[in-house]
């Protein structure tokens, strides 16, 4: 490697060492420019506690130093560039990549989605030259080989380096030049998480594919089990997350990604899975699909998966309709968004129950807020309840008896909707910063009535929410709108936080509250650190696999 030292302040040493860096021959060449911060201002430059901050009174000092070196005004030796003569052509790609044909699978064949992703971006990488894959070494496994293979001028390879890898692709998507789709293991792009989150505030159009995601990797180990990605993912502004759950979805996802403003993230996995849907499905953002049904009054409850999850749950229904227990299962094909009238629907339709299944972690397993007084009954502490979704359809006027409670708290437990200390409710127009217990307490004295219960639950009623006379004042303007609203208002309030976060069941879960259905979520996810193993060893150890879903199916219905 050569080397050049130089003074990163003086333009003239700098334009030296670049002449120089073009006449270096078959060796990489690194120019290492010196600097200083605040370089020129006096009694500023190369010293500590001055990020972020206004110049205040040095600043006179400051622009008079300035202006004493400034020698001379004009251009002087340094001309400056000309305009092209001819300047690149607008081009208008969105809109118009297409795949050659339909995807070329039959249904039942067993393909893995991160093949099918590989097979859709070399065939559309063939229609349109616009269309460029970077990877992170991962060619292989990720199959983006497939386009280096017939296109290698389309194909860049950014090695071990992945946040390097995503600035590069950042850089190509500038000025819709290109259509670019970044893949690496999805576990691997959390490291440049920075980058894709700048790639949005820059607007930038980019598509990631993020392969080998969950326990599903199996003997690759946790390090390389993606448990995460949905979750980064969803919270980045903008995004759109796909979870197909077959090869013919995953290369229309491929598509549907080419033509999306914004940052889109497709999630596949490396077993092989079977075929559901036919070459000639149609697949929208925002849609998704019932893959399973006995009709609108046959089905007794509604199971949600994506990927791997959905393939485990088509053999759970297979399992439960020997024992005459129909289920809806539903394919959301994107997370983010999702399809708010298909699941509402849905869980009208199967008694307001659902059950999610994803091979993904959720964002909190047991929260840990501190309370001076939390809330016991027959001496069980309850700090840990997290959701309130199905109480508002379940406590009477009345109040209960200690039983009752218990089995309150129960079934709210099991709709599991995690709670932050810190929550913004639009319902409520207000932000409010308490710990759960004391939301137990608020929510708990107000009825499905609207109105103010007295003496039971015991050691709930006491607390009330702290918020200045503008807050109390709006709600109790909601008190009075009408019978239910407090409550109604309140809970969906509580549901729907962190919307744009996490993974499939926090995202059902707080869509079905934004559309008011009363529902209550299981959902099955990875809970704890996982292990390397067989891939049907570990979804059945981490209880994601369709014995683990009949089981919760059975719960839900209760038998």
């Amino acid at each position: 490697c050569h080397s050049i030292v130089v003074d990163g302040h003086n333009i003239e040493e700098l334009l030296k060492a670049f002449s120089c860096a073009r006449t270096v021959k078959d060796k990489p060449v690194a120019l290492i420019c010196k600097t200083y911060k605040g370089q020129d201002f006096p009694g500023i430059a190369d010293q500590e506690n001055w990020h972020g901050k206004p110049l205040g009174s040095k600043a006179k000092e400051v622009l008079d130093y300035l202006n004493a070196q400034i020698s001379n005004t004009s251009v002087g030796s340094y001309p400056l560039p000309s305009k092209p003569l001819d300047d690149c052509s607008e081009l208008k790609l969105m809109g118009t990549i297409k795949l050659p044909s339909a995807p070329q699978y039959k249904i039942g064949d067993m393909v893995a989605t991160r093949l099918a992703y590989g097979t859709a971006l070399s065939r559309i990488g063939q229609t349109c030259d616009r269309v460029i894959g970077l990877d992170g070494d991962t060619k292989n496994s990720t199959f983006s080989i497939k386009l280096r293979d017939v296109k290698p001028d389309q194909f860049v390879e950014c090695f071990i380096a992945e946040q390097n890898l995503v600035g590069v692709a950042i850089g190509c998507a500038a000025r819709g030049r290109t259509v670019p789709f970044v893949s690496t293991f999805a576990a691997f792009l959390t490291r440049s998480f920075d980058q894709i989150r700048m790639g949005a505030i820059s607007q930038t159009n980019c598509n990631f594919a993020g392969s080998h995601v969950g326990v599903s990797i199996g003997e690759d180990g946790p390090s390389q089990m993606a448990l995460e990605d949905m979750a980064m993912f969803r919270s980045v502004i903008g995004s759109t997350v796909f979870y197909p759950s077959d090869a013919v979805s995953t290369e229309r996802a491929v598509e549907l990604a080419a033509n999306t403003v914004g940052i889109c993230y497709i999630r596949t996995g490396r077993p092989n899975q079977p075929v559901i849907y036919s070459p000639e499905e149609c697949f929208c953002i925002g849609k998704g699909k019932v893959v399973r049904t006995a009709g609108p009054t046959g089905d007794h409850l509604t199971v949600v998966g994506g990927g791997i999850t959905l393939t485990e749950a088509l053999k759970a229904a297979n399992i439960l309709a020997t024992e005459n227990i129909n289920i809806r299962v539903i394919d959301p094909f994107t997370i983010k968004p999702i399809d708010a009238e298909l699941l509402a629907k849905a869980v009208k339709e199967t008694c307001n129950k659902v059950l999610t299944v994803e091979d993904h972690a959720p964002e909190v397993d047991n929260l840990d807020f501190a309370d001076d007084d939390p809330i016991t009954i027959d001496g069980e502490d309850l700090e840990d309840v997290e959701t309130f979704t199905y109480l508002r359809s379940i406590i009477d006027e009345q109040g209960g008896s200690d039983a009752d409670m218990k089995a309150w708290i129960g079934k709210a437990r099991a709709a599991y909707l995690p709670l932050k200390n810190i929550w913004n409710s639009m319902q409520l127009s207000t932000k409010i910063k308490k710990a759960p217990n004391c939301i137990t307490r608020q929510a708990l004295t107000w009825d499905p009535h609207g109105q103010r219960k007295k003496g039971r639950p015991k050691n709930t009623l006491l607390r009330e929410m702290d918020s200045h006379g503008k807050n109390e004042q709006q709600l109790d303007q909601t008190r009075k709108e009408g019978p239910g609203q407090c409550w109604s208002m309140l809970v969906s309030g509580l549901c729907s936080i962190g919307s744009n976060r996490r993974g499939i069941g926090d995202a059902v879960s707080a869509t079905l509250s934004q559309c008011g259905v009363d529902h209550t979520v299981q959902r099955l996810a990875i809970r704890e650190v996982p292990r390397s193993g067989k891939p049907e060893e570990l979804l059945a150890k981490y209880g994601v696999d369709a014995n683990a879903i009949v089981r919760a199916v059975k719960a839900l219905l209760g038998k």
